[in-house]
């Protein structure tokens, strides 16, 4: 089993208006995901993840790589993701709860920042 624990961001959540709602992805966490390469630009994967209701959830994990195609972009992020967000309540300062299972499963949770 593999967790990710993330504290979320004003520009994970779309608090900034800077784009769709979806998470940051730390360089030291994409090795809980699908293996992404650099021969095409922004190369994604569709991954359906399972809440604590048992309601599932299509994100797409993308690598936003425009460095290798002559610009600056080089990160990683879990998108779109405002729905689970809007649902949930969910705002900068709470934390995002990923896990896959043993059988590779996806699921997803969060915590209400106290």
């Amino acid at each position: 089993m593999s967790i990710i624990r993330k504290t979320l961001s004003r520009n994970d959540v779309s608090e900034t208006d800077a784009h769709q709602a979806g998470m940051y992805i730390l360089k030291q966490d994409i090795s809980f995901f699908p293996r992404l390469g650099t021969d095409i630009q922004n190369p994604r994967a569709h991954l359906v993840f399972e809440d604590m209701t048992g309601r599932s959830w299509t994100f797409d994990f993308i690598y936003y790589n425009n460095s290798f195609f002559g610009g600056t972009r080089d990160e990683y992020r879990l998108t779109p993701m405002n729905d689970y967000f809007n649902l949930y309540n969910i705002r900068a300062g709470d934390t995002i709860i990923l896990e896959r299972t043993e059988n590779g499963k996806f699921k997803i949770n969060h915590e209400k920042q106290q």
